[in-house]
């Protein structure tokens, strides 16, 4: 699971939720936008 976060030239931050298979390097999901709560990050897990 990886948290990124950017900004945009907009002044505003993006964040992208990685989540990724240890044993075969499979990306399993990937979520963006403005705001992740954590009800939303649950929901991906």
């Amino acid at each position: 699971m990886d948290l990124v976060v950017d900004g945009l030239a907009t002044a505003r931050m993006a964040r992208i939720l990685g989540v990724a298979d240890a044993y075969t390097r499979e990306c399993v999901a990937l979520e963006a936008d403005f705001s992740l709560g954590s009800s939303r990050v649950t929901r991906v897990l």
